[in-house]
């Protein structure tokens, strides 16, 4: 969605239609590349025109930059709301998208994604999470033996590593996963 024609200045309608977009979506509306540094130069104009208003004495004029004020500061509240939504969400479902998001924001949301993934990692322990995931590690870094039923071509274990090929009648040491994986297909035998 365009806010602005691309190389030209910012006005008051624009910043108002742009809150006005962001206020009544439930999504980031996404903003031209160069909207941020426009705003950025808008509000100091904006500012330098209120400071000289406030020394001539028209107060009315001076208004106008307050409103202009509370205008980008909620505008920036709600951008900032969305994208902490989108963290949270994300390091709960690992979906997401950077679609939408500033320079900026990106940086907001992947630095709260990962406290978020720290956070839920730190607290798995609560339910026994780590300790039995830690025990499933240690039952599939353990070898066990097996007597290879037929011949088996090279293939890659649940660990991503590659096994055989062997024959049949062949003994063999796999690690647990894997060598459950050839047990549960009758391709080898415990021993």
């Amino acid at each position: 969605m365009n806010f602005f024609p691309a190389g030209e200045f910012l006005d008051y309608d624009d910043v108002r239609r742009a809150f006005r977009l962001e206020k009544n979506s439930s999504q980031l509306c996404v903003l031209e590349a160069d909207f941020w540094p426009a705003l950025k130069e808008f509000m100091k104009k904006e500012r330098e025109n209120y400071v000289e208003e406030l020394k001539n004495g028209h107060i009315s004029k001076a208004k106008d930059f307050s409103n202009l004020e509370q205008i980008v500061l909620e505008f920036l509240a709600i951008r900032e709301r969305k994208v902490l939504n989108k963290a949270l969400v994300a390091s709960r479902t690992n979906e997401f998208s950077l679609d939408g998001l500033t320079r900026g924001e990106k940086e907001l949301f992947n630095s709260m994604l990962g406290v978020l993934e720290k956070f839920r990692a730190d607290s798995s322990d609560l339910f026994g999470a780590k300790a039995g995931k830690e025990r499933t590690e240690e039952k599939d870094l353990k070898k066990l033996p097996l007597q290879i039923l037929s011949d088996i071509p090279s293939f890659i274990g649940a660990d991503m590593k590659e096994y055989g090929p062997f024959s049949k009648g062949q003994e063999a040491e796999l690690p647990g996963k894997t060598a459950e994986l050839l047990v549960e297909r009758k391709l080898a035998v415990k021993k």
